[in-house]
């Protein structure tokens, strides 16, 4: 009888490997036959799941949106301050990236390398989301009479810079507490924008 395999475990098992050799080697010097070394299975094997590394990373990479989404929905749910809709989204964020340390930091590896253009468009997207989500919290604040007036795209582009500033910070340093630095700049942050 034929050994039944379970997909989604295999590749989950395939992603892992591949991130692990990815951190060792780099994205660009990895080849598909160190993957399934790593994974302890046959090139055609990694073929089955995959076509190219490049397929490998963007599926860690939507693993990892997924793992983000997720931690901001648990915290955003039943909350209606749009201050602290704002707060939580940002430790959300902050929670999610915690969860994902690795592709963090192969995502610098990836975005400097030759293969960036395949995630840029993805990228755009995600970003045009996030964008949306604060503008409109921050809208709801303005339309409460919570916040001053201002342009919520514009602000919502500071914010998230705020939390890509903090994200490389996260990875460069050593000891950094990033929940704690997000939580502090966005308390001040809100203290700006209040009426």
């Amino acid at each position: 009888m034929p050994k039944i395999v379970d997909k989604e475990a295999k590749r989950k098992e395939i992603l892992g490997a591949a991130m692990r050799t990815f951190a060792k080697h780099g994205v660009v010097q990895t080849k598909m036959a160190d993957i399934a070394l790593a994974a302890g299975v046959g090139k055609g094997t990694i073929y089955e799941y995959y076509d190219s590394k490049e397929a490998i990373f963007m599926d860690a990479k939507k693993d990892m949106m997924m793992t983000l989404e997720a931690s901001v929905a648990r915290r955003l749910e039943a909350i209606e301050d749009p201050r602290e809709k704002l707060k939580q989204f940002a430790l959300g964020v902050v929670e999610g990236m915690e969860d994902c340390h690795e592709i963090i930091q192969l995502m610098l590896d990836f975005k400097t390398s030759d293969l960036r253009e395949m995630q840029l468009e993805e990228s755009r997207k995600a970003c045009k989301q996030q964008l949306e989500t604060v503008a409109s919290f921050i809208d709801e604040g303005i339309q409460l009479g919570v916040f001053k007036p201002v342009d919520s795209l514009a602000l919502s582009s500071a914010v998230l810079a705020l939390l890509d500033g903090q994200i490389l910070q996260w990875i460069i340093q050593e000891n950094f507490s990033i929940a704690a630095n997000v939580e502090l700049a966005i308390d001040l942050w809100l203290q700006g924008l209040a009426t």
